[in-house]
This record gives C-alpha cells, sequence and structure tokens, in this order.
C-alpha cells in the first residue's frame, strides 16, 4: 500500500499497541508463524459466459515463484492446474439465463496442492496383491484346493507346463481369432462425428499412455475418419483404469444381431453333479476379434493427440457380445456330437488359422 492510500483512508498504525486502524475503523493483526504465500487465482481478461453454458476463463496466480508448491495445485473450484503464473484455465458455468460478464480481477479462489498419485496396475486375488510380472503357474498353483494330492497336483503343474504358450504374460499379450469378423452395420445414416471432451488434467497422461500401448500393438491406427467418439476413463476395482469409448451414438443407428445369447442358469444346470471346476478368463476377450475393414471408420475415437480407429473389436459396442457368444460356440463346438455336424465346414478352417 502507498503512501497516498494510507493519507486517503486515514490510516493509523500503533506499534505500541499493536493496532491498525483504517478510515477509523480497527483492523485485526494477526501474528502466524512460519512462511505463508499469496495464493489467490484472479480472472486475467473480461469473459463473458453464455446462458446456461460454461466456459473456460484466463487467470493467474498472484504465486510468482512455484518452488516447493507440488506438481499441480489446485482452486477451490475444483479446477486442477499446472504449477505455474499465467496462463491458467478455470472451467466456470452459467446456471441462469441471461449472460454473465466476469470482470479482470476477480478472485475466482486459492489454490492449494496435490499429491498425484502413482497408479500402478495391481491385481487383487483374495489377500493377496500380485504383480503383473510374477509367474502366470506359480500363481496357478498356490489356487489349487488344499485336498488334492501330490500326484495330482503334479499333474496340473505338467499341465500347465504344457500349455505355457497360451497364458497371457502381459496387458496387450494376446491372439488374434479368424473365425469371425466384427462388422457395424448402419445403413445409409450420415457419419455421426462428437467434439473433443474435455478430461481432468490428472486423465491426460493415463489416456496417452493407453492409447500408445493399443497404437504400439497394433489394436488401433490413426485416421482421418468422418466418425468421430469421446473416451472415458472407468476407475476398476484394483485401482488402475480402463480405457472405454462412448459409443451411444453409433450404437443407436446400428442394426441389431440376434444370435441367441446363452442363459446363466442353463450353465449352471449343466455343472450337476461335476466335483472339480476349473474357469478360464480371456484376456481383453473383446480384442481377440477383427473388425470389417469397411467397417474400422465407424470405431473411430478422438483424443488431445487425434483421431484413431480400431482394428480389432472394442468394448461398448451394441453387437459385440452376440459376436463373441458366436465365436466361442465355433471354438466349443466340438465338444457335442451335434455341434460339430452343424459347424463342419468352421471345424476346417479352425484347424488352420487358430
Amino acid at each position: 500500500m502507498g503512501i497516498d492510500w494510507l493519507r486517503e483512508n486515514k490510516c493509523i498504525w500503533d506499534f505500541c499497541n499493536q493496532r491498525l486502524y483504517v478510515d477509523g475503523l480497527q483492523v485485526p493483526l494477526l501474528n502466524q508463524e512460519g512462511h505463508t504465500r499469496c495464493r489467490r487465482v484472479l480472472v486475467q481478461e473480461d469473459t463473458t459466459i453464455p446462458p446456461r453454458g460454461e466456459l473456460d476463463i484466463p487467470a493467474r496466480s498472484t504465486l510468482l515463484s512455484i518452488r516447493n508448491v507440488g506438481s499441480e495445485g489446485m482452486v477451490e473450484s475444483r479446477t486442477l492446474l499446472p504449477p505455474s503464473h499465467k496462463g491458467l484455465q478455470v472451467r466456470m458455468a452459467n446456471t441462469t439465463n441471461k449472460p454473465q460478464l466476469v470482470k479482470r480481477g476477480t478472485c475466482l479462489g486459492e489454490l492449494d496442492t496435490v499429491e498425484v498419485l502413482d497408479d500402478k496396475p495391481r491385481i487383487e486375488e483374495d489377500d493377496k496383491v500380485i504383480e503383473p510380472q510374477d509367474d502366470v503357474r506359480e500363481i496357478l498353483m498356490d489356487k489349487l484346493t488344499e485336498d488334492m494330492t501330490d500326484a495330482e497336483k503334479d499333474k496340473v503343474d505338467e499341465l500347465l507346463r504344457d500349455y505355457d504358450n497360451i497364458f497371457s504374460k502381459s496387458t496387450y499379450a494376446m491372439g488374434r481369432a479368424h473365425l469371425v469378423e466384427h462388422s457395424i452395420d448402419t445403413g445409409d445414416h450420415r457419419p455421426i462425428r462428437q467434439p473433443l471432451r474435455r478430461h481432468p488434467m490428472a486423465h491426460l497422461d493415463e489416456i496417452d499412455q493407453q492409447v500408445n500401448g493399443l497404437l504400439e500393438n497394433d489394436f488401433i491406427e490413426p485416421v482421418a475418419s468422418p466418425w468421430a467418439a469421446n473416451i472415458v476413463l472407468v476407475r476398476k476395482k484394483d485401482g488402475s483404469h480402463r480405457l472405454c469409448v462412448d459409443y451411444r451414438a453409433v450404437n443407436s443407428v446400428t442394426y441389431k444381431d440376434t444370435y441367441p445369447l446363452p442363459h446363466i442358469d442353463t450353465r449352471l444346470g449343466a455343472m450337476d453333479g461335476a466335483m472339480l471346476f476349473s474357469t478360464l478368463d480371456l484376456r481383453s476377450g473383446y480384442h481377440n476379434i477383427p473388425i470389417r475393414e469397411s467397417d474400422r471408420d465407424k470405431t473411430a475415437f478422438i483424443t488431445r493427440r487425434g483421431c484413431f480407429r480400431y482394428k480389432v473389436m472394442p468394448f461398448g459396442l451394441t453387437c459385440a457380445p452376440t459376436v463373441f457368444q458366436r465365436l466361442m460356440d465355433l471354438v466349443l463346438c466340438w465338444l457335442t456330437y451335434e455341434s460339430c455336424l452343424v459347424y463342419l465346414d468352421d471345424i476346417i478352417v479352425f484347424s488352420k488359422d487358430f
């Protein structure tokens, strides 16, 4: 505060009694130990928010030095911001029916430090935490029941060793089926393109990492497609994220497949009388099925890095469960004599390409 302002407001500072008077009013003085910083977030320029809309407001921080602040900052409006002084963007919404002017210098809140956690993929199995690099055979052997004899366990161990090549050892280690391929029949409907959706800054690196993994392992490819859908990050039970695509618009114009899905109660009834059970879980089973070349553009999705399309069947498409069930019926049809007669031609294909 300058001398002119102090004179205009008749400021009196009583050092003996530790009192400060401004225009006749006593201002309370606070004695706080330690170093403090002013971390207000102010509007950088006049911005008008349209009625019933939202906008990124350009802002700046009064905190000039970012040392010892942390990796990122968060304001009271729950917007995650980088540790910088200028060039900040704070999302604000106008819930009224009239445009609202946010004037330059308006205080939007105060910065507070946050800690970004490293989400390392971990698989929860009962009370045991399994790292992805653990040996699959040892994990399966540990799950065997205690009432099995040593001879039976040796047979299981031998079986797992003989078929060790069928187990997925990493996130993107999976095969590619050729018995079926997925098609997306949208008739003559015009392509549907969505604008890029805004994501929290804490999710951007995770999105880029997963997209790069799919790209490097030949699950997706860059494309300039007239179709475009947005992505959604879904947190799984183990704390990691699943990359999903919002295909609701595509599904609304897709002709549905009527292939029957099995009844759960029928499958459970088929196990009547059995004493030993085993389960097989495909890693990202849908990604084992290729998509017809002419329909790949309809799976296109957008991120801040560009537009990509799937070469394999993604999660979220309306006909994906029926196509996957058709594949499973073809793979397991040899279990019954009747199915072998029906799918005899497919069995020949199976023996060559699978």
